[in-house]
């Protein structure tokens, strides 16, 4: 009897549970890499964030620095 082929209830079990912790891990990777890579979210809140920090800054050196 071998871990992948046991027909032992004993065993079943823990089998079934490492293949659903896997499946589910797996399905956690894909996720977070299409969010990630594919949606390129956490890019754009980055970049949005930089704008935002940008314009600030620039509004900010505008109203102290002189005009001429």
């Amino acid at each position: 009897m071998t871990f992948w082929s046991a027909s032992s209830n004993a065993i079943t079990p823990a089998l079934r549970l490492a293949r659903e912790g896997a499946r589910e891990a797996t399905q956690l990777t894909l996720r977070a890499t299409h969010a990630l890579i594919l949606d390129r979210w956490v890019w754009r809140q980055a970049s949005a964030a930089a704008r935002a920090c940008n314009d600030a800054l620039t509004r900010f050196l505008s109203a102290v620095m002189p005009r001429r």
